[in-house]
C-alpha cells in the first residue's frame, strides 16, 4: 500500500511568498510477519528526509526493531533491542526501557490503527491512547485522545 500526500515547507510561517510545495510518499509492505514501512519528504529534487521502519506483527500489533532516518546532513539508526529490552540510538547514548507497545515515528500511525482494528472499543470518544514513540535520538509518551469518528472519502488509484 502506498499513500502520497502534500508537503508544505515555509522559512516563515507569516509569510506564504516563502511556501514552497513538494511531496510525501509512505509505503507499507508486509511479508508474512514482517513488514516494512519506507517514508519520504520531497520538495523538488531535494529530499528533505527519509525513513524506514522494519520489524514484526505480532498478537500486540506492530513491534519495530531497527528505525533508520535520514536527512540532508546524516543518517541516524533506533534499535528497538528485545534481548536487552532497550531502545538505543546511533545519534545519542541515551538508553529507554522497551515498554510493549513501543512504536518509532513512522510505525506509530500504523499501531494506532491496529489498535482500533484489535479491539475498537478502544477507539470510543473520550478513550486515551498511550504509548512510547522513538524519534533518531530518544523516546517518550504519545498521547492520542479520541473525539469522535468522522468518515472520509478517499481516491483510490490502482497503479
Amino acid at each position: 500500500m502506498e499513500l502520497k500526500y502534500k508537503v508544505r515547507k515555509a522559512k516563515n510561517l507569516d509569510d506564504s511568498s516563502s511556501l514552497t510545495e513538494g511531496t510525501g510518499t509512505i509505503r507499507w509492505q508486509h511479508m508474512g510477519q514482517q513488514y516494512r514501512i519506507n517514508t519520504a519528504a520531497k520538495i523538488l529534487f531535494l529530499t528533505l528526509f527519509s525513513s524506514q521502519s522494519e520489524g514484526e506483527i505480532t498478537e500486540s500489533g506492530i513491534a519495530p526493531l531497527l528505525y533508520t532516518k535520514t536527512n540532508p546532513k546524516a543518517t541516524t539508526n533506533t534499535h528497538f533491542q528485545r534481548a536487552r529490552n532497550v531502545i538505543s540510538f546511533s545519534a545519542s547514548t541515551r538508553e529507554y526501557p522497551r515498554t510493549e507497545g513501543a512504536q518509532d515515528q513512522s510505525s506509530m500511525i500504523f499501531q494506532l490503527a491496529a489498535v482500533g482494528l484489535g479491539n475498537s472499543e478502544q477507539i470510543s470518544d473520550g478513550n486515551l491512547i498511550e504509548f512510547v514513540v522513538a524519534s533518531h535520538r530518544d523516546a517518550e509518551p504519545w498521547q492520542f485522545l479520541v473525539l469522535g469518528m468522522e468518515k472520509m472519502q478517499l481516491e483510490n488509484k490502482e497503479a
